[in-house]
């Protein structure tokens, strides 16, 4: 796990954000760099288009 990685002082208000954080790079690493690159312009399309 990424986050076992590195050991960081997280404030107990941010740590819900940091858990989300983790996990999305967790994910990401599994993914090759096209799929990356496909989530993150569908993404940007959700974005663009709110």
């Amino acid at each position: 796990m990424l986050a076992n990685r590195f050991v960081l002082k997280v404030a107990a208000n941010k740590r819900p954000h940091w858990d989300q954080a983790i996990q999305a790079a967790d994910a990401a690493l599994k993914l090759t760099r096209e799929q990356r690159v496909e989530n993150f312009t569908e993404l940007l399309k959700t974005i663009l288009q709110a």
